[in-house]
């Protein structure tokens, strides 16, 4: 009776013991061939990609111009540049630039000679998805000082304005020009360039 009460205990505890032996041995090589069959290589020439590659990326973008007339010359921050700049039509990484979007346009103008700078604006240029595929102006708020000439006008103003890759962003100006009048302007354009998917290696 007691040997018949041993078997039925030791059989099973000898069966589970043989069971955990196999798994202790082949279990680690199992998953280690498991995770050989899905092992990815991530390599600087051919990365994994971990975002939407259809949906265009953003770069910071940046631009600094010179607007002056009359008796005006550029300011020390923006001397020898022009009244505009050309887009990029490829990022620092070398993707292709799909479009500019400014989102933030500031200024810091000196008047002299009884000028008074009446509007500052600047032209943006795009053709896809446009109504109107030409130059449009984004015309920028001119709060004047106390002083109704010959004053700092400094502004900032948040905008959404447009530009294709390889077209020029100019900017423009009016003034009142009595005799001898003169005007210098800096103009700081902030924003980002939307750019495409980098290409396939």
């Amino acid at each position: 009776m007691k040997t018949n009460l041993l078997r039925k205990v030791i059989v099973p505890l000898a069966g589970v013991a043989v069971i955990l032996l196999v798994l202790s041995i082949t279990g680690p090589r199992a998953v280690r061939a498991a995770l050989e069959m899905v092992r990815v290589v991530n390599t600087a020439s051919r990365p994994i990609p971990n975002s939407d590659v259809n949906a265009p990326g953003d770069e910071p973008f940046q631009a600094a111009t010179c607007l002056h007339g009359g008796t005006g010359s550029c300011p020390a921050a923006t001397s020898g540049l022009s009244d505009g700049f050309s887009v990029p039509t490829a990022t620092s990484d070398g993707r292709a630039v799909i479009r500019l979007v400014i989102e933030e346009v500031s200024w810091n103008c000196q008047e002299t000679g009884g000028a008074e700078l009446e509007f500052l604006g600047i032209l943006p240029y795009l053709v896809a998805n446009s109504a109107n595929p030409n130059v449009s102006e984004i015309y920028l708020p001119i709060t004047r000082p106390v002083s109704t000439h010959n004053a700092v006008v400094a502004g900032s103003a948040r905008v959404t304005a447009y530009a294709e890759p390889g077209s020029g962003v100019g900017s423009q100006f009016e003034v009142y020009q009595p005799e001898g009048w003169g005007l210098s302007c800096s103009v700081f354009v902030i924003g980002r360039l939307q750019a495409g998917p980098p290409s396939a290696e």
